[in-house]
């Protein structure tokens, strides 16, 4: 079912506010909303997708969502997000997150199209069914969740502006291109959580702090399970894998928390306080926490006016570099120009 080209109503008695937001809204107003999935009636399709870009035309009034070209609401989440045509060349299908937060249920993807980054929005079904239950306990998490992904929108735009070629460019250097995608992918879930934090529910950084001080917690841990793992240099790429799993990981959760606290203009120690001292009492960390929250404001700070080119991120990547190195891998430049991955089990 695709009512990408039903006329957009608003719901009575809002007339006016809503023409208002229409014009306000930076939302392409021939935007495709396709529904793949069951619903009861063609009514209750419509409410879904009515209500869904009712919200984003609201969230579209203080993001750029000009680079939305479509949303996708589907009953499979994971098969319609492997489906997804992103116009360029990738090693793996998309998939949904699945980690110590849970398993994700909305994903912003940036795709090409006629040589100009795009984003297409994939939700699954539950979340617009959500937003049509104003007294249903995730009412307020699904209005979030859109929310956050829109916000990637509108950072997909100001990047692809200032940045040309950021998206769908491979980078060949091994060392490289696994410290840029750690920093970026913690870059766009910061400034995502940073644009989106008015709209977070009460309870966001309890729960993120709690999830976090259990990744902290055990990281070490699985780090040296990784290392009782490995049995030799041909599985080195595995165990690379998986400590990168175990602390790159824990870094770029780390965002989803200090960037919606930053963006609530508060501090790590007023909204998360457990998760504070839990990092001060964590002495190989607290060092990189301190340095990686000064390289996630400055970015901000220069966001994105000042950008010229993917070394915006260099610092980020060091950031990245030594956390890693505290859990026990390195990287070194052969004389082929190659790179060995070293392993040292960290002592403390």
């Amino acid at each position: 079912m695709t009512p990408d080209n039903q006329k957009e109503e608003s719901r009575g008695g809002d007339d006016l506010d809503f023409k208002a937001l229409r014009e306000k809204s930076t939302l392409p107003l021939d935007v495709g909303i396709h529904i793949d999935g069951r619903y009861q009636s063609e009514d209750e399709a419509r409410d879904v997708w009515l209500t869904t870009l009712t919200f984003l035309r609201v969230f579209g009034a203080s993001l750029n969502l000009a680079g939305v070209e479509a949303v996708t609401i589907a009953d499979d989440y994971s098969a319609v997000l492997a489906h997804v045509e992103r116009g360029f060349e990738t090693t793996q299908p998309l998939a949904p997150s699945n980690d110590e937060f849970g398993t994700g249920l909305a994903m912003a993807v940036p795709v090409f199209r006629d040589g100009c980054l795009k984003t297409h929005i994939v939700l699954h079904s539950g979340i617009s069914r959500a937003l049509l239950q104003p007294d249903c306990e995730v009412y307020k998490e699904a209005i979030y969740t859109l929310a956050h992904e829109a916000a990637h929108a509108h950072d997909h735009l100001l990047e692809s502006r200032a940045v040309p070629g950021l998206y769908g460019t491979r980078i060949y250097d091994h060392r490289d291109g696994r410290l840029f995608t750690l920093a970026h992918m913690c870059w766009n879930e910061y400034i995502a959580c940073r644009l989106s934090a008015t709209w977070g529910t009460e309870t966001y950084c309890e729960n993120y702090s709690d999830s976090l001080c259990g990744m902290l917690s055990s990281a070490r841990k699985r780090g040296g399970e990784c290392f009782d793992r490995y049995s030799g240099p041909a599985e080195i790429q595995r165990t690379e894998n998986e400590l990168v799993q175990v602390y790159g990981t824990l870094l770029v959760r780390t965002s989803y928390l200090v960037g919606h606290i930053h963006g609530l203009n508060a501090t790590v120690a007023e909204k998360a306080p457990e998760f504070h001292s839990l990092v001060n009492q964590t002495l190989w960390f607290k060092p990189i926490f301190e340095k990686y929250e000064e390289n996630v404001r400055g970015l901000y700070h220069g966001y994105a006016d000042s950008w010229h080119d993917i070394q915006v991120f260099e610092p980020l990547k060091l950031t990245f570099e030594a956390l890693l190195n505290a859990g026990g891998m390195f990287y070194q430049r052969l004389p082929t120009g190659d790179y060995f991955i070293g392993l040292r089990r960290p002592v403390s």
